[in-house]
């Protein structure tokens, strides 16, 4: 019986393991995309600036 709380609260950990990995690499990508929209803002106002 022990071992059968041990597996579920395993594979409990690792949902919630990956789940936090996988919102991570989400969160990195999306400020990655909206870094890259902020410099080429950037550098489109710069260019109509001079």
């Amino acid at each position: 019986m022990i071992v059968a709380y041990i597996s579920i609260f395993l594979s409990g950990m690792m949902t919630v393991g990956f789940a936090i990995w996988a919102r991570r690499i989400f969160i990195e990508k999306r400020d990655h995309r909206r870094d890259i929209k902020r410099r080429r803002v950037a550098a489109e106002e710069e260019e109509q600036q001079k």
